[in-house]
C-alpha cells in the first residue's frame, strides 16, 4: 500500500460575471490613487485594508461560494461553517515590481482574485515547506533532473507556479510561503488579496 503524506491543497475558481468584475476594476483604479502601504511589495501600490461594503456589492457571492466549494473539498460539514473575510487590500505592479516571499499568519487561508493581467505581469509562486530538506536529498535531485523516469504524480518539485488571468481566484492555505514574481509587462497588474478565518458550527 503506497500513503502520499501532508499534501497541499489549492483551490482555483474563475468568476463569468464580466460586469461585477468589471465594476469592480473601476473602484479599484481609483483605489489605486489614494496612500498606500509596503509590507511585501516591491515598487508597486499596496493599499490599506478595504471596506468589505466594495466586496459585498461586488464578487462577495463568488468568494464564498468559491471558498465554501474549497472546504468541501476536505470536510463534509462545509456548509456549516462561517467565512469570515477578515481583511483584503489591492495590490497593483508595475514593470519590474514584485511581491517578496511571505505567509498570512493568525488566518486559516488566503485568496487572490485577479482583476488585470497583462501578458508576463508575474506568476505567483508556492514554495514547499519542505524545499530545504528536499534539496539534501539525492534520489530527489536525480529524479529532478530526470523528468522522463517520474511515474504519476511524485512531489519532486520545490515550487508551484500559476500564471495570473484576470476574473481567476486562487485559495490555499496561509500557512504557505508565496511570492509573486518582478513583471515583465509595461501595463499593470492588479489583484485583490484576502485574509480568511473560518468559524466552526457552535
Amino acid at each position: 500500500m503506497i500513503i502520499d503524506f501532508f499534501p497541499t491543497r489549492v483551490g482555483k475558481y474563475e468568476n463569468t460575471d464580466l460586469s461585477i468584475h468589471q465594476k469592480l476594476v473601476s473602484i479599484c483604479d481609483e483605489i489605486k490613487k489614494e496612500e498606500g502601504r509596503c509590507v511585501s511589495n516591491f515598487g508597486g501600490f499596496q493599499s490599506f485594508d478595504l471596506p468589505y461594503d466594495i466586496i459585498k456589492e461586488t464578487i462577495g457571492e463568488f468568494i464564498g461560494t468559491s471558498v465554501c466549494d474549497y472546504l468541501g473539498s476536505m470536510v463534509s460539514n462545509n456548509h456549516l461553517l462561517d467565512i469570515v473575510i477578515q481583511n483584503y487590500w489591492l495590490n497593483v505592479n508595475g514593470y519590474g515590481h514584485y511581491n517578496s516571499r511571505h505567509t498570512h499568519p493568525f488566518v486559516d487561508f488566503s485568496c487572490v482574485y485577479y482583476l488585470k493581467t497583462p501578458k508576463d505581469s508575474g506568476a505567483i509562486r508556492f514554495i514547499d515547506p519542505n524545499h530545504e530538506l528536499k534539496g539534501r536529498s539525492r534520489f530527489l535531485s536525480y529524479v529532478g533532473n530526470n523528468p522522463t523516469a517520474i511515474k504519476d504524480f511524485f512531489p519532486v518539485a520545490v515550487d508551484y507556479k500559476e500564471e495570473p488571468k484576470e476574473g481567476m481566484l486562487i485559495v490555499f492555505p496561509a500557512y504557505i510561503e508565496h511570492e509573486v514574481e518582478p513583471s515583465k509587462a509595461k501595463d499593470e497588474r492588479m489583484s485583490l488579496a484576502f485574509n480568511i478565518s473560518i468559524k466552526p458550527p457552535d
